[in-house]
């Protein structure tokens, strides 16, 4: 069983967690060696697109407006 940990919060999900979250519908990002879960995912995605690739590159160092 492999482990995924998001690229900015570094919340650790297994094999069996990202089963769960497809059945619910619940969405995040997956590829080779990146991974961000749905409530990051949802953060990203509320950006506008150069902020969203600013923080695509720094990851976890990103710093994330507080609402």
């Amino acid at each position: 069983m492999k482990d995924y940990t998001c690229l900015f919060c570094e919340d650790i999900y297994t094999d069996q967690d990202l089963a769960s979250l497809k059945e619910i519908g619940e969405k995040y990002h997956l590829e080779a060696e990146l991974f961000v879960c749905p409530d990051c995912y949802d953060d990203l995605r509320r950006l506008p697109l150069e902020e969203q690739l600013k923080a695509l590159l720094l990851g976890s160092e990103y710093e994330w407006e507080e609402e």
